[in-house]
């Protein structure tokens, strides 16, 4: 069924007309898709074939119109120039035989286009545009009559397409030609926020140009908020700083409930805090948000949540670029290890038909002791996950707290954004992300301050809780450490 959402609203109401149906023109294109395939003469094929129809008539139309819109124009273009040479010679003989010389519109287009800025080719900049276009006007002495005439001009295929359906009254009002070009390319609110922040100065601008622009841009997004006065400009800053700090959750639910208005600071509050207790969300989550420069951002999940993650740097060499376990320093103690372990097969002898070799052990024997004290310590420490006390392993290597998800069988996950995890073995494993309340156990089970913290809960999981540090730190450190050996070796001790 997808041809039918690629294809025009107005093609799928007369589609929808032409099966027998009553489509309302209000309808979204959804409603109206359900609609089409729910009637009893819905067959795809033949369906598919008749949009294919009612498109191409369509275009045939307005293409023809186009031809008549732009003939009307020529026509128009030609009266007026018979106009401007009859008021010309009327001009003449009340000076006594002195002649004015009377610009065609050609003239007049091609000066408005010098003084002009470019038409613009995305969403923002229509307003800026303008003015440009009103100051020209005014430097030609452009009169109201031929204002709309030469803003086709200057504008040409861009409007083509918005005149099909104007009246003639409406072709010769500049202002309304005007909001009819706005309406159809002028951005959100919202976005022409986002093009102002996201300003840069064009490679053939001056930075006096870029200034002007840039001015134009605010004055415009002023207007389509209605900021007409310092008190309202300084609340809209305020609003949109508090929406800019705001998590995507709660953005989203803001957004829907304002629409195309704003709410003043004193209301975004309220809203804010009324979302936060339905959801019971915790204000303590902008606290543990604050980071520092050398961290990074990441998106987990299908949702497109944010976690903010801490760049941590090798315990070894102290670099940034790796982790402890890919550290070439480590590579040279284990190629030396390597190099005390020789292995010598001179002397190789047939021992019935097979090949023996003698094997001479020229290193030494290293004891079971020597070698757990070159290994790194694994640091745990006592942690209170939803009430149970449990033990977290500290690993700087994983990026988001990890639980194992038997410790919290009463979390529903129904709808949760996921992630998927790559230990070094093994495929990826996917895991729902939930929010899970966590304390530092500093004293046992009493007294614990639990936080709300992201994790992703594992089926399988050798520890019960893998920690990253800057959570462990975020808790209020680590006071109850216990150091365990991170690997135990089987066999004898020499």
């Amino acid at each position: 069924m997808a041809f039918l959402i690629r294809s025009k609203k107005i093609d799928l109401i007369q589609l929808a007309q032409d099966l027998d149906e009553s489509p309302d023109p209000s309808m979204s294109k959804i409603v109206l898709r359900d609609l089409i395939i729910s009637s009893k003469y819905y067959k795809e094929e033949e369906t598919k074939e008749l949009l294919e129809v009612i498109t191409a008539e369509r275009l045939e139309t307005e293409q023809r119109q186009k031809l008549e819109q732009q003939e009307q124009l020529s026509i128009e273009k030609l009266r007026l120039e018979m106009e401007l040479s009859r008021i010309a010679n009327q001009s003449a003989n009340q000076n006594n035989g002195q002649t004015s010389r009377v610009k065609s519109l050609d003239e007049i287009v091609k000066m408005v286009r010098l003084l002009t800025v470019k038409v613009p080719n995305k969403s923002d900049g229509w307003d800026y545009f303008f003015s440009s276009l009103e100051k020209a006007f005014a430097s030609e002495v452009v009169s109201d009559e031929l204002k709309p005439k030469v803003m086709l001009c200057v504008l040409g295929d861009k409007v083509s397409n918005l005149l099909v359906n104007l009246g003639e009254e409406e072709l010769k009002d500049y202002e309304s030609l005007k909001q009819v070009v706005l309406k159809e390319y002028e951005p959100s609110p919202k976005i022409c926020l986002e093009n102002f922040r996201k300003a840069k100065r064009n490679s053939d601008e001056t930075f006096s140009q870029f200034a002007s622009r840039l001015t134009s841009m605010w004055l415009y997004y002023c207007k389509l908020r209605e900021a007409n006065d310092f008190e309202s400009v300084n609340q809209l800053i305020v609003a949109d700083k508090m929406f800019e700090m705001l998590d995507s959750e709660t953005a989203t639910h803001i957004g829907v409930l304002q629409g195309e208005e704003w709410y003043k600071p004193r209301d975004l509050g309220k809203q804010c805090d009324i979302f936060y207790a339905s959801k019971g969300k915790s204000y303590d989550e902008p606290e543990r948000a604050k980071w520092n420069d050398s961290e990074k951002r990441s998106f987990n999940g299908s949702g497109g949540q944010v976690t903010e993650i801490k760049k941590f740097a090798c315990f070894t060499c102290g670099s940034d670029k790796h982790f402890k376990r890919d550290c070439p320093k480590n590579k040279e103690v284990d190629n030396k290890r390597l190099n005390e372990n020789k292995v010598s097969t001179e002397g190789t002898e047939l021992v019935d038909g097979t090949v023996a070799a003698r094997v001479d052990v020229l290193g030494k024997v290293i004891r079971r002791r020597a070698i757990e004290d070159k290994l790194s310590k694994l640091v745990k420490t006592s942690i209170s996950v939803d009430g149970k006390l449990v033990h977290a392993l500290l690993d700087s290597g994983t990026e988001i707290t990890v639980i194992k998800k038997d410790l919290v069988p009463g979390i529903s996950v129904e709808g949760a954004s996921t992630i998927y995890l790559k230990g070094i073995f093994g495929p990826a494993v996917k895991c729902p992300l939930v929010y899970v309340p966590i304390g530092l156990a500093t004293g046992g089970q009493f007294n614990v301050v639990h936080q709300q913290v992201l994790r992703a809960l594992a089926e399988v999981l050798v520890e019960d809780v893998l920690l990253p540090p800057d959570v462990l730190d975020m808790l209020g450190g680590a006071q109850s450490e216990e150091k365990f050996t991170g690997s135990k070796l089987s066999g004898p001790e020499g």
